[in-house]
């Protein structure tokens, strides 16, 4: 990603990216936990207890299904759109090979520049 960056507007900034990244990350941590109340409020989940106070497991197929939904099926299906975004994002084989020959090349060019200057 981040020689993507350099490579397409010619400055290498981490700090940019490690910042959205950040902050994406944040917020789909609250999207999560709204979807997962959501969901809980949707099969209308209700803890059962015994007459001690203790939680006892449910056994309801409907409330058992949206729980699987939510700790299972969910990841899964964002993780598989991870994987598309990822095999779509085409920096692989013959375009990432060109692409850092061409960023070599201007860092080179950059370094020779920047001796020249001081130099003088």
């Amino acid at each position: 990603m981040f020689d993507y960056l350099e490579w397409k507007i010619g400055v290498r900034n981490e700090g940019l990216v490690r910042a959205v990244s950040g902050y994406i990350i944040k917020l789909s941590t609250s999207v999560i936990g709204l979807l997962s109340g959501l969901v809980f409020d949707l099969i209308k989940y209700v803890p059962l207890k015994d007459a001690a106070g203790n939680l006892i497991p449910h056994t309801n197929p409907d409330i058992l299904l949206g729980i699987f939904a939510v700790f299972a099926l969910a990841p899964a299906v964002a993780r598989f759109g991870y994987g598309l975004s990822i095999l779509l994002f085409n920096v692989h084989g013959k375009f990432r090979d060109r692409m850092l020959e061409d960023l070599a090349e201007r860092r080179v060019e950059t370094a020779n520049k920047n001796g020249a200057t001081e130099q003088a």
